[in-house]
């Protein structure tokens, strides 16, 4: 109990928070100079982590252009319906941009354990920075907390 509401204190304002940061060089902003559907809204966590809502394919060149190494995907596929694009999509985009990719679908409110750890495991072995969403954002943002919280 006392953990979900510290979580909640700490990802409210970053939740409302959109402010540019520097990544290997590049500037993240909420616009880009790309085209609407390839733009990336990111809310930076630090200099190796940022998390971001729903992605989609288009948007896996994007990220690889703000210097992004690597993908972390929490959000099942389906979760949204069939309008969703599929985690396979967005993996087949990030290698094809050169990104690494790590699927660890997290249905809202159950993480576990084993995702935690899961999630330990991509934060040693990934390259840095790395972007992660779901649907929102906290989710994903709330298992990089608890993964980097001591075991």
């Amino acid at each position: 109990m006392v953990l979900s509401v510290w979580l909640r204190s700490k990802l409210k304002p970053l939740h409302k928070q959109r402010f540019p940061v520097q990544f290997e060089g590049r500037r993240m902003t909420e616009s880009s100079s790309e085209s609407s559907t390839a733009s990336i809204p990111v809310i930076p966590v630090n200099d190796e982590f940022a998390v971001a809502a729903q992605l989609h394919s288009e948007q896996m060149k994007s990220a690889a252009a703000m210097g992004f190494r690597a993908i972390i995907n929490t959000r099942p596929d389906g979760e949204a319906g069939p309008d969703q694009p599929s985690h396979a999509s967005i993996q087949a985009a990030a290698k094809a941009a050169g990104m690494e990719y790590v699927f660890i679908p997290i249905p809202p409110g159950t993480q576990t354990e084993a995702d935690i750890q899961e999630m330990r495991a991509a934060l040693k072995t990934l390259p840095r920075p790395m972007l992660g969403f779901c649907r929102s954002g906290n989710r994903v943002k709330r298992l990089y907390d608890l993964a980097r919280s001591p075991q």
